[in-house]
């Protein structure tokens, strides 16, 4: 029996969920805890008390009881990268060193800098007739996996992986959802039902192999058709940010995080109209969220209609924010797929939240609580059954990043940002044994030739002739070969001719489908205009927008920094003006007869420029 623990490092709090499993069958919750962080520990992903987060893990293993030191970290935030990409067929190797050139085009700086793997949607490698596949990529910068790894290394752990945490997620509700679906893949290859395969140990009559076993088993991956003609949405609410993810047919359209309208920006609100502190302020909104009573020393010292008033203001500004992102998305469809939609974290658990987004989606679109029991049973002794809705509820991430090592011992490939560092880890330790073994046999051997007759030391050498021998053939076939090193001297030289005559290109349509996505939900284009790379000279990018209010401009500024391919972004005017109606922004923060007008510009970095000439290398030819 396996163990490993899920570890979700939070704005609010430390999660972690430990997982029993074996390949092939159903895993178990053994064990899981919460410690909370002081505020400012964790924000936006990055840590910046390293010392509090290491001090809540070592007490969440003192006094939690895990069984486990191996653990898989969570990445989130602005500085984890997802993208779905498509690549012509190729075996895994070649494959990651495409991807890894691929992502030049979006990471920003130096590509070294950052750790990139991929992961088959659906867990399936699957080659279209057109000879191509696509991939789910993650990718982080060093820096932020460093402290990450240092962070596990100090609370005295062992680092099992390094996976992208909203994307466990996303991959632990198409597994749950195809398996409710029929979905799955057996063994041997034929489609499943949502049974686990339970194997018994054969009857001393049966013959070598075989067991009593039921239909199927529970695993990835699942069929091709899985998730078919459906629209997943999975919003997950945490304390400073909204992370929604949109997969369609099973693949990753969409990763948007918001970051300025969260659970903490009720508790804020709270906070300041009460003037109570940021402790108090938290407990009643949990108190809220949870129809408990109110604290008694607090109770005296707000208005309870005030306070409804003010959460449900805000809470609606939360699910008004991902009710416009998924209708952006949705009125993109001509034919609008089955769509459903998943929320969790703790800050959807706000008094009144389920209830504003249910109202501000469209009535056909199915809106439920994410729940990932059915993937797993629980052996975790005293469980209240409370407890089994704080893992599924505030606790998701932690258990889908322990699913996705149960979910890679069968072989499917999962992300992974420990990248090569393990694997050469384990070969130097590998190759090292090897060459220990052996070089005590030859110690062995040598010891043993002293004494052997005459005869065997004249086989000796005959051996060492015929040694030879192959050596002098060997060197002739390499020297047959020298012309190979001319051959691709030449191809280097035309490629770098080639990428020479393409600078400047730039991929227009998708620099205009990446601004339309990170456009905020309270600003809208009224034109746009774009400027190509010249000899040494950027290119640029100018846009004239409208908005709700002057925070407009503001938010446009800062979502727009935060795409790759964009510097110096700068609004350079903005004018307010009376006399109309705007109904997108919320009425706590702006009045509705407001719009404000703003120009915009921002200089194109040279990572977005390269598209044809990538074509060319992967010999799709350059006339895209």
């Amino acid at each position: 029996m396996r163990r490993v623990v899920g570890i979700d490092i939070g704005a609010f709090s430390v999660k972690a969920v430990e997982l029993e499993y074996d390949p092939g069958r159903k895993p178990t919750v053994s064990n899981f805890g919460l410690v909370t962080l002081p505020k400012g520990a964790v924000v936006g992903g990055d840590i910046r008390d390293r010392g509090a987060v290491v001090e809540a893990i070592r007490r969440m293993w003192s006094d939690g009881n895990f069984k486990s030191k191996d653990v898989c970290v969570g990445l989130s935030g602005s500085r984890v990268y997802l993208r779905d990409l498509e690549f012509p067929s190729m075996e895994d190797e070649d494959l990651l060193s495409s991807v890894r050139f691929e992502a030049t085009t979006f990471l920003p700086g130096d590509t070294s800098e950052y750790e990139v793997d991929f992961e088959y949607p659906k867990g399936r490698r699957v080659v279209r007739e057109d000879g191509t596949l696509t991939i789910h990529l993650a990718a982080t910068d060093n820096a932020m996996l460093d402290v990450y790894k240092g962070v596990v290394q100090d609370a005295g752990l062992r680092l099992a992986s390094v996976d992208a945490s909203f994307l466990a997620l996303v991959r632990s509700v198409i597994l749950q959802e195809a398996q409710r679906s029929g979905e799955l893949v057996g063994g041997n290859g034929r489609r499943r039902g949502t049974s686990v395969r339970i194997v018994e140990p054969a009857p001393q009559s049966a013959a070598p192999g075989e067991g009593a076993e039921d239909e199927q088993t529970l695993a990835f991956p699942v069929t091709e058709t899985a998730m078919r003609d459906k629209i997943l949405a999975v919003i997950s609410v945490g304390a400073d940010s909204i992370n929604i993810g949109i997969a369609e047919n099973g693949m990753l359209t969409l990763a948007r995080s918001i970051e300025d309208r969260a659970g903490d920006a009720v508790t804020a609100a709270i906070a300041e109209r009460f003037d109570l502190s940021e402790t108090e302020a938290e407990s009643l909104k949990r108190a809220l969220g949870l129809f408990s009573p109110i604290p008694e020393d607090l109770a005296s010292r707000v208005d309870r209609d005030e306070l409804d008033r003010l959460v449900a203001a805000r809470v609606s500004d939360i699910s008004s924010s991902i009710s416009t992102t998924l209708s952006s998305y949705l009125f993109q469809k001509e034919n609008p797929a089955e769509v459903k939609v998943l929320v969790c974290g703790g800050g959807s658990l706000a008094f009144g939240f389920y209830d504003s987004l249910r109202q501000g989606l469209a009535p056909e679109i199915v809106l439920e609580r994410l729940d990932l029991l059915e993937l797993v049973d629980f052996n975790v002794p005293e469980m209240l059954a409370a407890d089994k809705d704080r893992v599924t509820g505030v606790m998701p991430e932690a258990l889908a990043l322990a699913l996705g090592r149960w979910i890679a011992s069968d072989g499917t490939r999962v992300i992974n940002l420990l990248g090569g560092e393990a694997e050469d880890a384990r070969r130097v330790r590998r190759d090292l044994a090897v060459a220990g073994v052996s070089l005590l046999a030859v110690l062995i051997v040598l010891g043993g030739l002293t004494a052997l007759r005459s005869s065997q030391l004249n086989n000796a050498n005959n051996q060492v002739s015929a040694a030879q021998v192959q050596l002098s053939q060997e060197q002739a076939q390499l020297a047959r070969l020298a012309p190979v090193a001319e051959v691709k001297a030449n191809l280097a030289k035309q490629e770098g001719t080639l990428q020479t005559l393409l600078t400047g290109d730039v991929q227009w349509p998708i620099l205009v489908n990446t601004l339309d996505t990170a456009t905020p939900p309270d600003v809208w284009w009224t034109s746009l205009s774009g400027q190509s790379p010249s000899g040494t000279s950027p290119g640029s990018i100018t846009f004239a927008g409208m908005g709700c209010s002057q925070k407009a401009p503001a938010h446009w500024l800062n979502d727009l920094a935060t795409v790759p391919g964009f510097l110096d972004p700068w609004v350079s005017s903005s004018t307010a003006s009376s006399g109309q109606m705007c109904v997108n922004e919320s009425s706590i923060d702006a009045p509705n007869n407001v719009v404000v007008t703003f120009s915009s510009t921002a200089t194109l970095a040279s990572s977005v420029t390269p598209s044809r000439y990538q074509a060319y290398l992967s010999g799709e030819g350059i006339s895209q």
